[in-house]
């Protein structure tokens, strides 16, 4: 064997390794994208995730701030709404006196309020309108006075002379004391629920 095919022989077997190391790094560098390409759609899908749970995680928070916004408004809304039912109620207090259901029940009503004061004197202030009517169920004596007060608007109190004792049958008491229980109802009638 001559230096030439020495040299050729060398040559091949050269390209021949090169060939082999190049291909060789083809496939290795193909593995190497593969995996980082891989990795890429793993961080990718990663991140895509994290995103959506934040973007998720705060439009359930809109969504629940909004709703706590309309139910707080609703709140205002109804409470707004009580506040002129009552008012009306008020308007009209001074009326309901006249009225012959009123008048019915003004006799055991007086009387029972009478009752918690026991042997007290007192005296009953009433609107001007109950003055007659409670005069002949309660009959004024040393110890019961009756007179109109104009600032009783609708219904009568019953004050103990010492100031002990104040039983107050206004209408506007009543409507407040019973405001409380009569509320819910006055909104289902108000808004049509059964």
């Amino acid at each position: 064997m001559g230096l030439e095919q020495l040299l050729a022989a060398l040559t091949r077997e050269g390209a021949e390794n090169a060939a082999a190391e190049l291909e060789t790094g083809r496939v290795e560098a193909a593995s190497i994208e593969a995996a980082a390409a891989e990795r890429i759609a793993r961080r990718r899908t990663l991140s895509l995730r994290a995103r959506e749970a934040e973007f998720r995680t705060e439009a359930e928070r809109a969504v629940s701030e909004a709703r706590r916004r309309s139910e707080r408004d609703l709140l205002h809304a109804r409470l707004r709404l009580l506040d002129r039912i009552w008012a009306r109620a008020a308007e009209l207090a001074p009326a309901v006196t006249g009225s012959p259901a009123y008048q019915q029940a003004l006799a055991n009503d007086s009387r029972q309020a009478l009752s918690y004061l026991g042997a007290v004197p007192a005296v009953v202030q009433c609107q001007p309108e109950l003055l007659p009517a409670l005069k002949a169920i309660l009959a004024p004596s040393a110890d019961l006075g009756i007179e109109a007060d104009s600032a009783v608007q609708a219904g009568y109190r019953i004050r103990a002379l010492d100031g002990s004792v104040l039983v107050d049958r206004t209408l506007e008491q009543r409507l407040a004391a019973a405001r409380p229980a009569l509320g819910p109802e006055a909104l289902r009638r108000f808004e049509g629920a059964p």
